[in-house]
């Protein structure tokens, strides 16, 4: 087991090494299916081995140590396994996780992905015991418009029926998608539901920090109080939450009922431009890091970013790569002006976004750039500046013909190709695994190699 759980640790190590530099959620998104094919071209398949290695434990220890393993990978694993095989998601959850308690934390983190057909069917798996019995419900009347063989137990779907705020609904909603029980809490705070939540809580549905951080988001502060009058936990992230959305009036109830908070108040301060919050959480003692200025940089907040810098925020990179990201080359300009470093990846970020100008201006004044920065633009679509950057000496590799290749972008990798950018058998493997049928015919009508056995013997 120990052998195993080495493995599996390393697999993680390295696919978070890869996310590092991308702290945000929302720059996650982007990264998403580098990562999970970088994990299958690791042949990270051989990381269900060692779950299986893992979980020859007591029944009980089950559920906790998936769930450590998959929290130990930024939730990742789900994300993988959900890319490859759907089959194999059943099979893992029908096998392997069969503990109540393990269940009801794993499910968590499906927050995380697109919740597919097949994920659903998986959650249904996961419930022990769970199988929805439609004649309890025959007499039940349904809001106009649904049907129950139509409801296809999304959390989108609860949020509606929690808007209803009908009892009966929610309930039948509920036995018939029972994986979402532990949702409804939250669900009743992020609405603004108090009556719905109170009721939740009636009927035993389980309520975390969660409840609390959705209230303090949507500004529920009745709701809040509520849930920590009974004894609801919280964490930091009510804090941020508050600060990211203007109400200083929770942040502030929620300081003076010793909510904690991290950095992360100060960053999403930052980031949609509350200098007020910023500044009154500054004056509580909050602390703060790098991701204050890097927020106020991508979001646009150059006078956020000047304050922060007047009273001793630290910077690095990714100020300067975020504001090349999303566009923002006035703060870029100011950053660089005041001393900022920057990196290749304020390149590379540029060159995403299709942002040429600042591409332009960024190597004129002296930044570097790698591969990535040709790979990013194939990714995404944008050959003017694929051009640009070859015209001016920017290195490519195999990378720029996978990228286009996984985002479908054929007229790019022919202009790749035609311009003598290598490739290898990455280059067909993410033209199968996005679906790009026309992309991969081509590719192999030209050359290109299937797989990486192959292409060790063509090297």
């Amino acid at each position: 087991m120990a052998a195993a759980a080495a493995a599996a640790a390393a697999v993680f190590a390295e696919a978070k090494d890869v996310m590092r530099p991308l702290k945000r959620a929302k720059r996650t998104t982007d990264h998403h299916h580098q990562v999970v094919s970088m994990l299958i071209e690791m042949k990270a398949v051989a990381l269900l081995n060692c779950v299986d290695d893992c979980l020859e434990e007591e029944e009980e220890e089950k559920g906790a140590m998936l769930h450590k393993m998959m929290a130990d990978g930024e939730g990742w694993l789900f994300q993988f396994l959900d890319g490859v095989s759907e089959a194999g998601l059943l099979a893992l959850a029908e096998k392997r996780v069969t503990t109540q308690a393990g269940l009801l934390e794993v499910s968590k983190l499906f927050d995380k992905v697109c919740v597919r057909d097949h994920v659903r069917q998986l959650l249904e798996v996961m419930v022990p015991g769970h199988k929805y019995d439609p004649k309890i419900d025959e007499n039940v009347e349904l809001p106009s418009g649904v049907r129950s063989d139509s409801s296809t137990g999304t959390e989108a779907e609860l949020v509606e029926f929690v808007s209803l705020g009908a009892f009966k609904w929610i309930e039948w909603f509920l036995r018939k998608h029972a994986y979402l029980k532990e949702r409804a809490c939250d669900v009743a705070a992020r609405s603004g539901n108090l009556e719905v939540l109170k009721w939740a809580r009636q009927k035993g549905y389980p309520w975390d920090e969660d409840t609390c951080a959705w209230a303090a988001r949507n500004g529920q502060l009745e709701t809040l109080k509520y849930a920590r009058e009974n004894g609801c936990p919280w964490d930091e992230v009510t804090c941020s939450n508050a600060a990211e959305t203007g109400r200083l009036d929770i942040l502030e109830w929620a300081r003076a009922n010793h909510c904690p908070w991290d950095t992360r108040t100060c960053a999403f301060a930052a980031d949609a431009g509350h200098l007020k919050i910023l500044k009154w959480a500054r004056d509580h003692g909050c602390p703060w890091d790098n991701l204050t200025c890097s927020y106020a940089a991508d979001a646009g907040h150059l006078d956020v970013l000047k304050w922060a810098r007047d009273h001793g925020c630290p910077w690095d990179e990714l100020t300067c790569s975020f504001a090349a990201d999303a566009g923002n080359l006035r703060v870029l300009e100011w950053a660089r002006e005041h001393g900022c470093p920057w990196d290749e990846v304020t390149c590379s970020f540029a060159a995403r976004s299709g942002h040429l100008e600042i591409l332009v201006w960024a190597r004129a004044n002296g930044c570097p750039w790698d591969e990535d920065t040709c790979a990013r633009a194939a990714r995404n679509g944008h050959l003017e500046i694929l051009k640009y950057a070859r015209r001016h000496g920017c290195p490519w590799s195999e990378k720029t013909c996978a990228e286009a290749a996984g985002s479908g972008n054929l007229e790019i990798l022919k202009w790749a190709r035609d311009h003598g950018c290598p490739w290898d058998f990455s280059t067909c493997f993410r033209a199968a695994y996005s679906g790009h049928d026309e992309v991969l015919n081509w590719a192999r009508a030209n050359g290109c190699t299937w797989y990486y056995e192959a292409s060790r013997k063509v090297k």
